[in-house]
């Protein structure tokens, strides 16, 4: 019985994973999390109906509270900017040396990889460089499918090596060590970053263009 319970817990973790991977909408896949996450937890006998609701208001509060309140504030002033000609300004600047796709890309990269390092938070990057890179996309014919696993692959390979991000500042807690002490161990995030960086040297993978691209 005790093992039947077990896996009962596993399932919502399951559905997710698999919604996910199908490409469904990440909003739907939350709403299958919570829904299942609370069914299961009821015929287990983990929770009341009381604790589900508590719950998810506690982490609504506690946990996503202040990131909300950053990614409104940082959403507004990235929309003043924009309105005032900030934006377009930024894109010129940042785009008149560039010739090819491969330097779009690094561009692209270089831009989260260096808000990530100073903002300490890999969602609030993706939020200010992302229509940047969107518009840079544009401008080079880029796809789009590459354009988003770049902002994704390199804003979490600074978060996962800074030692002042949340990622290394909770583990060296729950350790009771240095954060510092555990970069020579970072295995995945400098491997991640560094067959990131070799996609863009060498134009991997080489997705269809149109005959006006410029490799």
């Amino acid at each position: 019985m005790v093992n039947s319970v077990e896996w009962l817990k596993v399932i919502p973790y399951l559905a997710v994973l698999v919604a996910a991977l199908a490409g469904v909408n990440v909003i739907i896949v939350l709403l299958i999390g919570i829904v299942l996450s609370g069914f299961f937890g009821l015929l287990a006998g983990g929770f009341t109906v009381w604790n589900w609701t508590a719950a998810m208001g506690s982490g609504i509060v506690n946990d996503m509270g202040e990131l909300i309140i950053v990614s409104l504030l940082a959403g507004g002033m990235f929309e003043m900017v924009r309105i005032n000609g900030g934006i377009d300004w930024l894109i010129i600047k940042l785009t008149q040396n560039i010739r090819t796709k491969r330097k779009a890309e690094a561009t692209i990269a270089a831009l989260v990889s260096i808000t990530g390092f100073f903002t300490a938070n890999n969602t609030i990057s993706l939020i200010i460089i992302g229509p940047i890179a969107k518009k840079i996309s544009d401008n080079f014919e880029l796809d789009k499918r590459k354009v988003a696993s770049l902002l994704d692959t390199f804003s979490c390979f600074v978060q996962g090596l800074i030692p002042y991000g949340a990622q290394l500042l909770i583990a060296s807690g729950l350790a009771g060590i240095n954060p510092l002490d555990i970069l020579p161990f970072l295995y995945y995030p400098f491997l991640m970053g560094i067959t990131a960086m070799l996609a863009i040297i060498f134009r991997y993978p080489r997705l269809p263009v149109s005959s006006k691209s410029n490799q």
